[in-house]
């Protein structure tokens, strides 16, 4: 697809999601509401379990996060987060998870950096999130960078609805949102978008072309964006591995200098001792008195 596009569905309808290969460019998400959260552990086993290859992300509304954030759930909440270990779920800049959010008014943007801390105790360095306005109006622009396609039953219009909103595309970070009321319509949705890619590429060659090279660009930048977050995890590695090596290190020369000591010196018979102490005296590096009083000064200056 000539936009990263998202096809949302609820969760409830997993089962009837059909298994089909989504186009480069195009991701499943599954919405969670707050009326259907309580039945979410059938879906999380359901996820973990399937052999399905798509990759997909949550779609979560604002106004139930930001009860979860007020009422401390933090059990809900961690379960939740819990999704994005999966392997197929989708990551951005690295490890950093995506996940999608619908607003009601824009004051709700205020909870975000709450999300954003419940997933740093988990370990993460961020949560990439994109947030989607809470607008029935099929096809309405959000923010100057999102579409929002709230696709029903036989919706005939999807082609040229479809071709219109990739004209008004202004800027690379630009993403659809498809609303998906039947998900077994699915195959059939994205035959129409293809349908419509080719009308694009025959009547509009440039657009297409600058589109086709955005998908090229993006996709070598999140490569990259891999490369170095594992470069990062190796360096951080071999960090930890060099101060522990020296601390072992140090404690190695520690324990080969006491060892040595007890085997080479302690095992010396007595009278060697003390004629090496009558030595040191002749020698001026230790005082007489030191030798029958242990209370005066050994060593001399």
């Amino acid at each position: 697809m000539l936009i990263p596009s998202y096809f949302i569905v609820n969760f409830e309808e997993y089962d009837n999601v059909p298994d089909v290969i989504l186009p480069v460019n195009a991701y499943l998400s599954y919405r969670i509401t707050p009326n259907s959260i309580h039945s979410i552990d059938s879906f999380y086993q359901k996820m973990f379990l399937s052999a399905r290859e798509n990759l997909f992300c949550l779609l979560l509304q604002m106004d139930h996060i930001s009860n979860l954030l007020e009422e401390k759930n933090e059990s809900m909440v961690d379960l939740l987060i819990s999704f994005t270990f999966h392997k197929r779920y989708i990551k951005v800049n690295g490890d950093n998870p995506l996940l999608l959010i619908k607003i009601n008014n824009p004051s709700e943007t205020t909870y975000v950096a709450g999300i954003v801390s419940a997933f740093k105790k988990h370990g993460y360095d961020t949560v990439e999130v994109k947030l989607i306005s809470n607008n029935s109006t099929a096809f309405q622009n959000i923010e100057g960078q999102n579409t929002y396609f709230n696709l029903t039953e036989g919706d005939g219009k999807l082609s040229l609805a479809y071709t219109d909103s990739i004209k008004q595309v202004s800027s690379r970070d630009w993403s659809f949102f498809f609303f998906v009321s039947n998900p077994q319509q699915l195959g059939s949705i994205l035959e129409n978008i293809g349908a419509a890619e080719q009308v694009i590429q025959s009547d509009l060659p440039q657009l297409f072309h600058l589109l086709s090279e955005n998908i090229s660009i993006r996709s070598k930048e999140h490569q990259l964006n891999r490369k170095i977050a594992d470069l990062e995890e190796q360096l951080n590695s071999f960090d930890t591995y060099h101060s522990r090596l020296s601390s072992n290190r140090y404690k190695r020369q520690i324990t080969e200098l006491l060892t040595f000591y007890k085997e080479q010196y302690e095992v010396l018979p007595l009278w060697y001792k003390q004629f090496g102490h009558i030595i040191k005296v002749i020698m001026g590096k230790r005082t007489f008195k030191s030798l029958f009083n242990d209370k005066v000064k050994k060593n001399r200056n």
